[in-house]
């Protein structure tokens, strides 16, 4: 059985599954329903491997305080709609 919550502040749906996955899903259509994803020693689609992920490395010129991106978006109110809160770790 597997419980999801529409509403984390209400009661649960209780739903039956023969088989669920070790990610807790329905793996009644996985070819094997025990498959779990493991760490690759190198890429299997030769693409280069990823070292940097998300981190912005703009030289600091796209990380505004809100004082900086008020006075940024006063002189260019159209990049407005481009700029926001950046969720990154450390973040408030």
């Amino acid at each position: 059985m597997l419980y999801t919550y529409p509403d984390l502040r209400g009661d649960p749906d209780m739903s039956r599954h023969a088989a669920i996955s070790p990610y807790l899903f329905d793996a009644d259509r996985l070819a094997d329903p025990h498959l779990v994803v493991r760490l690759a020693p190198q890429s299997i689609n030769g693409l280069p491997e990823i070292h940097i992920g998300s981190k912005p490395i703009d030289g600091g010129n796209y990380i505004f305080t809100a004082s900086e991106r008020e006075a940024f978006i006063a002189r260019e109110p159209e990049a407005a709609a481009f700029s926001g809160h950046s969720w990154a770790a450390g973040s408030p």
